[in-house]
């Protein structure tokens, strides 16, 4: 479009014209994508945000080492966990010039992708996929005389990790700690503000629960059994008409044993009476819950 011949123009409302077309169906695909607009917009959210506590409204601010000590000796006695320092969190890459810098800092394990490395393994990743990596500083089992050592070490890890320090306490919890960002009252952690975190088509900004696409696909357990008298073999399920009996016990899998008395009851019992046998007998999961949720999953991976 051509530039109009005129100075200025005063008097007219801002508007914004967008031919929207229709060819795409990508759900990930919206106007606002399309235009860039989202782009600005998640780059204004980014700068010039300020994040909130979600349990108490309170604004996020900075943490210290005392602050960060304080929190962790809460823990009783005798709770095992370790110092770690989040140097890689979610890019792709091989990261070899990332993990020859810690080997030459004097460290000696690694956790990569939630597992712990020894470096003095060859470390190899996979360039086009996203990995995590975290340097493991200490280890530590909270006792009275340990917070001198817990301090340094956690002084370490925010020094090597840009002010960033995670403490995984071993079969509970992991604690992620900023410098930067945190609740003074619960200890609630927040990464520094960056756009991928207001995108839904990124994992760190999407909805954990629908991935980011506002809708979510599931079973109707009222339209796949529409008569709760009739039993498997009698075609309770209409799709599964013909199937053999071998793989409609299947679908009832884990919530029972595959032994021939429970095969003849799921396949001769009507979903009622099924219901209250798995009601005793599996506290509450019955193997049309079990086949909903083998269903449910069936949509999913689609």
């Amino acid at each position: 479009m051509d530039k109009p011949d005129v100075d200025s123009i005063d008097g007219l409302s801002p508007a914004i014209s967008i031919d929207q077309k229709t060819t795409s169906r990508n759900p990930r695909s919206t106007v606002g994508t399309v235009t860039e607009i989202y782009d600005y917009l998640r780059l204004l959210f980014a700068r010039i945000g300020r994040p909130h506590c979600p349990e108490h409204g309170i604004e996020i601010t900075s943490q210290t080492v005392e602050q960060m000590v304080d929190r962790i000796m809460e823990y009783p006695e005798k709770t095992k966990l370790q110092i770690l320092a989040p140097v890689i969190q979610g890019r792709k890459g091989e990261h070899v010039k990332v993990l020859d810098e810690i080997r030459k800092q004097g460290f000696v394990r690694v956790r990569v992708d939630g597992e712990v490395r020894d470096l003095s393994e060859d470390i190899s990743l996979e360039k086009n996929k996203k990995h995590s990596i975290e340097v493991v500083i200490d280890r530590i089992v909270i006792k009275e005389d340990i917070h001198s050592r817990l301090a340094d070490s956690i002084e370490t890890a925010l020094k090597i990790s840009d002010g960033k320090v995670l403490v995984d306490v071993i079969g509970e919890e992991e604690l992620l700690f900023s410098s930067n960002l945190a609740c003074p009252e619960c200890g609630f952690s927040i990464d520094e503000l960056e756009p991928r975190m207001f995108s839904f088509n990124s994992p760190f900004g999407a909805c954990p629960t629908c991935d980011g696409l506002g809708n979510k696909l599931e079973v109707d357990s009222d339209l796949v059994i529409p008569d709760v008298s009739k039993s498997l073999k009698e075609d309770a399920i209409t799709t599964w008409r013909g199937l053999p009996p071998i793989i409609m016990v299947s679908f009832c899998k884990p919530s029972v044993t595959t032994t021939g008395s429970n095969k003849k009851f799921l396949l001769n019992n009507s979903r009622k009476s099924i219901k209250r046998f798995f009601c005793m007998a599996a506290k509450g999961k019955n193997s049309f819950s079990v086949m909903r949720m083998n269903l449910d999953r069936f949509v999913r991976d689609r």
